[in-house]
Parts: structure tokens; sequence; C-alpha cells
């Protein structure tokens, strides 16, 4: 480990780097590790599957051969994936990077996640298959609003609490409803409740909006030309069943449809900047009332990469 990251050890452990889609985590966070001797962990839902690296937008092979990378790639596409079982996999690969005497660097843009590291996460029941069935028929039947309004009816205690416009929350809580007859909130109260105590520096992201919606269609398009469709393709032929949870990656639905001419080209890139945008959105809401960085990066105040490098790892290092 770099002389004066282990001089300061006692004051971070980690580094966390959490922004929007498309607004700059991978470039910083290469950065980083290149400076501190660190591996960066994934902190993405979906770029944990093999399968869509180009349309989750995973780090290229290139990238990956330059810094050791964690948590990407690993899981096949049927396989089902919740924050508990995530976060048991982000303990074990943050020990062998300490083990190694590095840094780790989480980074990502799900917030669930970032929350099971900052505040622990309670074991929940296995669901199964019919389970997330019937929670994806009634996802896809109902608005994210309906969705809260009936877990609010078998749970009135989440009534006013934030964070629940993220869909991934609301599967989960769905699928632990549909599995058990139980609200989530019985299995949260249980004790023994997992949770290691970091001490991360934390970093966010808080992009102007035009800057980060320029970002995300220049992000599109790049995807797009640059094989996600082939991947998408590539599953269908497999009779991949939709059931694992790289399904729900952004865009696969409408590349889906484009390749089986329900909608044009242009129809199908218009509703993936939309719903990137709306993702972007969700993201950026939930940093601002979830998180509390050490270090809030903006970059329409003229720093270039280099320069918010350079004030990321002064505050790592204090100086």
């Amino acid at each position: 480990m770099h002389k004066a990251c282990q001089f300061y050890d006692e004051m971070f452990d980690s580094i966390f780097i959490y922004g929007p889609t498309a607004s700059g985590k991978t470039d910083l966070s290469l950065r980083l590790a290149q400076r501190l001797q660190g591996e960066i962990i994934n902190v993405d839902a979906l770029q944990q599957y093999v399968d869509l690296p180009i349309l989750s937008a995973q780090p290229t092979p290139d990238v990956r051969a330059q810094i050791p990378h964690h948590l990407f790639g690993t899981l096949d596409a049927l396989a089902q994936s919740n924050a508990a079982d995530w976060y048991g996999r982000a303990i074990e690969a943050f020990n062998g990077v300490r083990a190694r005497q590095r840094l780790p660097l989480f980074v990502g843009g799900t917030g669930l996640h970032f929350k099971t590291l900052l505040e622990g996460i309670s074991p929940m029941p296995p669901v199964s298959d019919v389970a997330h069935h019937k929670t994806r028929e009634m996802m896809a039947a109902l608005s994210r609003q309906e969705v809260l309004d009936f877990l609010i009816d078998k749970d009135p205690s989440l009534h006013g609490k934030s964070g629940w416009e993220d869909p991934q929350r609301l599967y989960r809580a769905l699928s632990i409803y549909h599995e058990t007859g139980q609200p989530i909130g019985v299995f949260q109260e249980q004790e023994g409740r997992l949770q290691h105590q970091f001490t991360p520096l934390i970093i966010s992201f808080a992009l102007p909006r035009n800057i980060l919606l320029q970002r995300i269609e220049q992000r599109c398009a790049h995807m797009l030309s640059g094989g996600a469709v082939a991947e998408v393709r590539h599953l269908m032929e497999k009779g991949a069943s939709q059931q694992g949870g790289v399904f729900k990656t952004i865009g696969y639905k409408e590349i889906q449809q484009y390749l089986e001419g329900e909608i044009t080209h242009a129809e199908m890139v218009n509703r993936i900047v939309i719903k990137t945008r709306q993702y972007a959105k969700r993201q950026a809401t939930w940093e601002r009332h979830q998180l509390q960085p050490h270090v809030r990066i903006r970059r329409y105040d003229g720093k270039s990469l280099r320069e918010i490098v350079e004030l990321c790892v002064g505050r790592f290092l204090n100086c």
C-alpha cells in the first residue's frame, strides 16, 4: 500500500465513489486507483452479469487490465442476486484487497448497495421462481407509485419514508412479500444484521442536468453502435427465459422489441435514452437525500479530471 495511504489508514479504510450513469465514475476511479495503489469493487447491481457488458456499461477489458476489478461480470444471466447476496461478495472482495495491502475503491450507482455498505443489511429469506414471476408481473402491470401503495397497505410504517422511488428496492420488497406473505420490515427488524464498520472517503458526482443528459445520449449512441444490439440478440438466440436479474438492464427490452420488429431503430434509441435519463434522475435524487459525501464533484466548475483527482487524493491524505 502507498506509504501515505498506510499512514492515514486509521482515517479512511476505503473510498466510495457514487454517481449517476455516464457521470464519469469509471475515469475517476481508475485514476485514483493508479495513484493510491487501489483495486476497484463494483457497486452496480447489473454490472455483475457477464452477458451484457456493453449494454450495462461495464469497464472495458483494456480498463480492467490496468487495475484489478472485482464483482464485474461474475454472474450468469439467469442468476438472481439481491442486495444481501452482493453485500457478502463485496465484503469478501474488500477483505481480499486489504489483505494485499491495497486500497479498496467501491464504485457504482446502485444506491441500495451503497446503503448496505453504510448501514449494513438484514439477511432475507430466499425467493422462489414463483415469487419472482408474480413480482415481475405486478411490476409490469402497475406504476411504481401503485406498487408502493400496495406495500404501504401491507406495512403502513413505509409511509413517508424516502428512497422508495428506486424500482430495485420496490422489487426486493415485493418479492419478499410474495414469497413469505409478510412485509420486508418484519425481516429487517430481526436480529443478526450483517454490518461491517467502514471508514470511507465518500465521493459523489452532481453534474448539471444539461451536461449529464448530453453524456447519456453519447453513452447510449456509443453502446448501440458498439455491440449492445448483438449482445441482446445472442441472449435471445440462446432462448434465455428472461427470469434472471440481467434482463432488468435498461435497453434490453427496447432492443428486443427492435429485433422482433415491434419498434423502429429510432424509437428504440429514444426509449433507451428516456429510460436512462429517468434512472439518472433517481440516482441523483438518492445522492441528495441519502448520501453525505466528503467530496461532491461538479464538473461544470472548470476543473479538469487531473485537478479532480488531485483534489480527491488531497482529501484522502488530509493535506
